[in-house]
């Protein structure tokens, strides 16, 4: 029990202010977290296992998945040649230039380029009434979700 007790002392800790002093909106947020903190841990703690077992990544792999290391490289490499300088403008300016041309190649690969005339403000009073409703709840089933 005591164990029990600190895991809910560690979530309330992590219950935003408006949440904290109505039992059932606490109730609801540790249900939310709880589960998502537990499976996080799981797959830190499974990921040098699936490592060990599966090997390296591939070249192929690498080259797919996102670029993470374009700041660090960018950054590192402008500070090499400018160490005395530090304006952060100019410091960040060639890894702002690598991420935004990689959001626009992005943009253009999964063919979301030129649709932003097509977004619809929605007023933050309608997406409140949106939510009351309950039309912005989670479905279980993404084809209920288009057929509805």
């Amino acid at each position: 029990m005591i164990v029990l007790s600190i895991i809910r002392d560690c979530l309330d800790a992590l219950l935003h202010p408006s949440a904290r002093y109505d039992a059932l909106t606490r109730a609801r947020h540790r249900a939310f977290m709880a589960p998502r903190l537990l499976g996080s841990l799981v797959a830190l703690a499974a990921f040098p296992i699936y490592l060990a077992m599966r090997g390296a990544p591939t070249a192929l792999e690498v080259a797919a998945s996102p670029k993470a290391g374009t700041w660090r490289d960018l950054v590192l490499s402008d500070a090499a040649g400018r160490a005395r300088e530090f304006d952060p403008r100019k410091f960040l300016k060639p890894a702002m230039d690598a991420m935004r041309e990689l959001c626009r190649e992005r943009f253009e690969q999964f063919g979301t380029a030129g649709h932003a005339s097509q977004i619809k403000v929605v007023p933050m009073s309608e997406m409140a009434r949106r939510y009351r409703a309950g039309e912005l709840d989670p479905r279980v089933d993404a084809r209920e979700s288009v057929a509805a």
